[in-house]
């Protein structure tokens, strides 16, 4: 079968290149929004009792847990006096007005010990968001995020969806570094391993090629199913090492000693490599 598969690669090969351009152009074009396609959830099994609890607690008594903590703190000032008290209770009045928020909790109207550091310098308050689903709330936060910040006091915020924003954002981030640092290195060392620029370029131009057209099927499997943001990091991973490794294999063990004929060789490479040798 791979033996046909490299026969068939070969007659139609101008129809393959065309078909990697245009899968290509579409990866860049459309795959490429997939980032905003992908969940940062998924840590949870739906299925599970706990989670099957939380939605019947949420569905009967509404939501009861934080989906945002809010950190108000300050070395010199302490928070019953006016300096650290005004800006953030300003700023807690005005998100209660906010059409996104369904409540705001905290020490100064509850009095609650638990929301006070022992120093009395920092306190928390407790912000619910009127939006259920994960994407929706982290979307949110990411408008809401300015409205948080109390002037003159230091404002970190915590919580689960604070965490999925967070998350997602450095994903992204990770990889945009990642891709930026490893190709120019990897592309020396295959430079030195190939002795050519052509074959070493070749893998990095597959494994790019690979990644797009995953970038294209996640975002369509992403429009009937929830797939999580870390997809991309596996997808990123696989494609160049897989293409990487791959082309080395074919390389090294395959086209060492070729037949002078390339169509032969393709089909001896796609016959053998990857499994046992079977005749062309």
């Amino acid at each position: 079968m791979f033996a046909w598969w490299g026969r068939t690669v070969v007659r139609v090969r101008w129809v393959v290149l065309a078909a990697a351009l245009v899968l290509a152009a579409l990866g860049v074009a459309w795959g490429s929004g997939v980032f905003g396609s992908l969940t940062g959830g998924g840590f949870d099994d739906p299925a599970s009792e706990s989670s099957r609890t939380e939605r019947q607690i949420t569905a009967q008594l509404g939501n009861q847990g934080a989906d945002l903590v809010v950190l108000y703190s300050s070395a010199s000032v302490a928070v019953d006096q006016p300096a650290f008290r005004a800006p953030v209770t300003a700023i807690l009045d005005r998100l209660r007005q906010h059409p996104e928020i369904a409540s705001v909790s905290s020490w100064y109207e509850t009095g609650a010990p638990n929301l006070l550091a022992t120093d009395r310098h920092a306190t928390y308050a407790l912000v619910q968001l009127r939006a259920t689903d994960p994407d929706e709330q982290t979307d949110r936060y990411e408008e809401l995020r300015p409205a948080l910040d109390a002037p003159g006091v230091t404002t970190e915020v915590g919580g689960n969806v604070a965490f999925l924003a967070e998350s997602n954002r450095q994903t992204t981030e990770d990889i945009t570094r990642a891709e930026t640092l490893s190709l120019p290195v990897l592309l020396v060392l295959l430079i030195l391993i190939f002795r050519g620029l052509v074959a070493a370029a070749t893998p990095l131009l597959v494994g790019g090629l690979a990644i797009l057209g995953a970038f294209v099927a996640v975002r369509l499997i992403s429009t009937v199913t929830d797939v999580s943001v870390f997809a991309i990091n596996i997808i990123t991973l696989i494609g160049l090492g897989m293409a990487v490794d791959y082309a080395l294999f074919v390389v090294v063990r395959r086209f060492r000693g070729a037949a002078p004929v390339i169509n032969v060789m393709i089909q001896r490479t796609m016959a053998t490599a990857g499994g046992r040798r079977s005749p062309v």
